[in-house]
């Protein structure tokens, strides 16, 4: 669907993408994270070429953007919508007639223009306000107006630049989830960025994760949680495991609880349903203390991380018997 192949912008000063190459598959949600200055909104504005590369190759739907005339592209932008971070609206305009303006750019008739627009004002739950000026609005109000704009022209992929960074925790969820049943809903391919661990767990299938314009780890969500490779990638992880901010350290574990073995247990997907510290009690006649732990919902599966203190005279055999449950152990000592 989107293919970039060694793709490099230079600026006078600055290198923001140097060598970037992946490939987004069409209807998947396709996160892009990194701390600011990554590249990352760089990057997503030279898929709809807002900004152009300074060499490598891009395709979308197997058409090279940078062969293009200037007609044809405007056509092809025609297929890719975009959402920005501070909602980019048209101040003396109504919300209705910012919904039209695209299409009123590509020269739709007016009743088609009225019946669509009416029908994405309904879906993005703000038909009430189709008369308001977005003054009037409120931040995630304001986004849905930007959600509708962009999918005006019926288009095969939605670019999102941090689209809910001004946004607060509950407005965030209700605007992901506004965007998992729009790409549920009509296969839109979702390119969308972030600093925001939680935004690309709660909806993305595949992330990216962006340091000094390169791609250093890309993979399943829930891959990233089991096995981040990058120093990076892991502070990200960080983002959502820790509980209450701040996990305790391995040597302050060994410090605070000296007897038996600790281990930090990590598993996916149907052994989260599983009953495994009950389970291990009653098999070994072991004691369990629970230490911390959190399970992790993603769009890939759940994921879970448990810290524990075994103690009692089997031992080995316990953490043996939770390997061949498909649960990753790491003893803590």
């Amino acid at each position: 669907m989107i293919r970039l192949e060694n793709v490099v912008k230079h600026y006078r000063t600055t290198e923001a993408v140097n060598g970037v190459t992946l490939t987004i598959n069409k209807g998947e949600i396709y996160g892009i994270i990194g701390y600011s200055g990554a590249g990352k909104s760089t990057l997503i504005r030279m898929i709809n070429l807002l900004e152009k590369p300074t060499s490598g190759k891009l395709y979308v739907n197997e058409i090279d953007l940078l062969g293009l005339s200037p007609k044809e592209l405007r056509l092809q932008r025609r297929k890719i919508g975009m959402i920005f971070q501070h909602f980019n609206l048209l101040s003396n305009k109504t919300v209705f007639d910012n919904v039209a303006f695209p299409l009123k750019i590509a020269k739709v008739k007016k009743d088609i223009i009225h019946n669509r627009v009416t029908e994405l004002l309904n879906l993005v739950g703000v038909s009430s306000k189709a008369n308001h000026y977005p003054s009037e609005l409120s931040g995630g109000e304001k986004q849905r107006v930007g959600i509708a704009r962009a999918l005006a022209n019926n288009p095969e992929v939605l670019l999102c630049d941090e689209v809910t960074s001004a946004l607060d925790p509950e407005t965030t969820k209700q605007i992901l989830n506004l965007l998992k049943t729009i790409n549920e809903k009509f296969g839109i391919t979702i390119v969308l960025i972030s600093h925001e661990m939680a935004v690309v767990k709660e909806i993305c299938h595949r992330v990216a994760v962006m340091e000094k314009g390169k791609i250093i780890e890309e993979g399943l969500v829930i891959s990233l949680f089991t096995s981040p490779q990058t120093k990076t990638a892991q502070n990200f992880v960080k983002q959502i495991t820790d509980l209450n901010g701040d996990v305790l350290e391995d040597e302050k574990l060994k410090v605070k609880y000296p007897e038996g073995i600790l281990v930090k247990l990590q598993y996916i997907n149907d052994n989260v349903e599983k009953p495994l510290i009950s389970s291990l009690v009653k098999m070994f006649d072991i004691d369990v203390n629970i230490l911390q732990g959190k399970i992790i919902p993603t769009s890939n599966g759940s994921y879970g991380l448990l810290y524990v203190q075994l103690t009692g005279n089997d031992l080995s055999q316990a953490i043996k018997h939770l390997e061949k449950q498909g649960i990753e152990v790491k003893r803590i000592d």
